[in-house]
């Protein structure tokens, strides 16, 4: 099995893309459901990789210390996943993608936490068994919460502006074999997106859910948005903020 599903440079770009659009609603590192999002819809897009969207308590080490970073609520010896703390990354066939990981230095800047600015696609293989077996930097230990993932995509996705938004990166990634633009501007638009996101990432079809409720569509605000900082140099018990 490959170490990478998809190689760095195109990691990068569709890092960059999550993470330029997502300035336009917020803290990027309070992301993390547009980031895996973005993500998953462009690799089943654009890669024809199965990948979907997973929600819950997520663990890693974080730095040679060793010290252990999460994402959840800690709750004696083990960490929990709810609506008030949560990850959500991709998961494939044959690996676990988050396009979040290059901003994780400053998810956990209030712990006091040096996290390396690094890439994070691991093949599932390679999981610990625990949360014990989190040793080493690279380690990695994901807590599925299936049924939060449907509550947060549920309520994100039905959001006119977050489908107008997933278009907008889906569009600036362009086409992976070619340029990317260095910018996009978006300027008032009286047509609806031609897509939402379905939980795996995939297109739905046109004019299922993007209307508002009166029937009318909502003009596109001018947006305008430039690549991200902090391009990821290689592969990636405190908990951080990335809602």
């Amino acid at each position: 099995m490959s170490r990478y599903l998809i190689p760095l440079s195109d990691y990068n770009r569709i890092y960059q893309v999550a993470h330029g659009v997502s300035r336009a609603f917020g803290g990027s590192e309070k992301g993390c459901i547009f980031f895996a999002c973005v993500g998953a819809l462009i690799l089943n897009k654009h890669y024809r990789i199965k990948a979907s969207v997973v929600a819950g308590a997520f663990a890693f080490c974080a730095n040679d210390t060793p010290e252990m970073a999460f994402f959840g609520e800690q709750q004696d010896s083990t960490i929990t996943s709810s609506e008030d703390g949560f990850h959500m990354w991709i998961q494939t066939e044959t690996h676990i993608i988050d396009f979040m990981a290059p901003i994780f230095p400053e998810a956990f800047a209030d712990k006091g936490l040096t996290v390396p600015r690094k890439m994070f696609q691991r093949p599932l293989i390679t999981e610990a068994a625990s949360l014990d077996a989190i040793a080493a930097p690279g380690d990695f230990y994901a807590m599925p919460n299936p049924e939060l993932t449907d509550r947060l995509l549920d309520r994100f996705l039905s959001r006119q502006s977050i489908g107008d938004l997933l278009q907008v990166a889906e569009t600036w990634f362009g086409h992976r074999r070619k340029p990317q633009m260095k910018s996009l501007e978006m300027g008032d638009s009286d047509h609806p997106p031609h897509y939402r996101p379905s939980r795996e990432g995939g297109p739905r079809p046109p004019g299922r859910g993007t209307g508002n409720r009166d029937g009318k569509h909502r003009r596109a605000a001018s947006l305008r948005f430039g690549c991200g900082s902090g391009r990821t140099s290689g592969p990636g018990d405190r908990s951080g903020s990335d809602r």
